[in-house]
């Protein structure tokens, strides 16, 4: 990327505490939309899910996880204190 581009593409990020939207399913958060908003890929998530470190989806569709904006609202909160 040249310095343009770069200066674009960062202007574009969401600020840390500003959730991404879902963009489907009402309130309900996809893997890739947590992943964004957490900036980790959706391999990291996978692996803190499967370390039993990130909450339960509230619901699958079909093989589909789906988070609520609270649960994950309780996660950044949780994770923000422990880490100061």
């Amino acid at each position: 990327m040249n310095g343009i581009e770069e200066a674009t593409a960062s202007s574009n990020r969401k600020p840390r505490g500003t959730l991404v939207r879902p963009r489907e399913n009402g309130d309900l958060f996809t893997i890739n939309d947590v992943a964004r908003h957490l900036r980790i890929s959706t391999r990291s998530l996978n692996r803190l899910r499967a370390d039993m470190q990130f909450p339960k989806p509230a619901i699958l569709i079909g093989t589909h996880p789906r988070w609520t904006q609270e649960q994950v609202d309780a996660y950044l909160k949780l994770n923000r204190t422990h880490s100061h």
